[in-house]
C-alpha cells in the first residue's frame, strides 16, 4: 500500500477525472479487470464507482488486494500513459502527441521514471 499523502505527480494524477482500471482477485485466484471511474477525496482516499451487486465489490469483501491503473488522458491532442510504483512515485511514463490536423504524431518514452524522455520517434 503506498504511503500517504500520495507524492505531487501521483496525487495529480489522481485528482483528476481521469478513466482507471480496477484489478481485484476472485476466489480462485485469477485476476479480474474492470474499467471504472474513481473519486479522490480530500484525505487522500480513492473512492470506486460500484454497488453493491458488482462481482468486484465481492471480490474486494473477501480479498482487500486491488491494483489500479489510472489513464491520464489530456484531451485529443496530447495522451499521457504513467506507470506508477506501489509508493506512488514514477515508474515509467509515454507521452504521445498528436497535431491539430492530425498529420503529426510524436511519442516521447521515459523508460527510468526520471521525468526526462529517454527516446521520441515521429510519424
Amino acid at each position: 500500500m503506498p504511503e500517504l499523502p500520495f507524492p505531487g505527480p501521483a496525487r495529480q494524477l489522481l485528482a483528476k477525472p481521469n478513466p482507471a482500471v480496477l484489478a481485484t482477485l476472485r476466489s480462485d485466484g485469477h485476476p479480474v479487470t474492470v474499467a471504472t471511474w474513481y473519486l479522490l477525496e480530500d484525505d487522500e482516499r480513492v473512492l470506486f464507482n460500484m454497488d453493491h451487486t458488482r462481482s468486484r465489490l465481492k471480490h474486494l469483501q473477501r480479498d482487500p488486494r486491488v491494483s489500479m491503473t489510472v489513464l491520464d488522458a489530456d484531451g485529443s491532442k496530447t495522451e499521457t500513459v504513467r506507470d506508477l510504483n506501489a509508493d506512488g512515485s514514477l515508474r515509467d511514463q509515454t507521452i504521445t502527441t498528436t497535431s491539430a490536423d492530425r498529420n503529426t504524431v510524436t511519442v516521447q518514452r521515459d523508460v527510468n521514471g526520471d521525468g526526462l524522455a529517454d527516446g521520441a520517434s515521429g510519424l
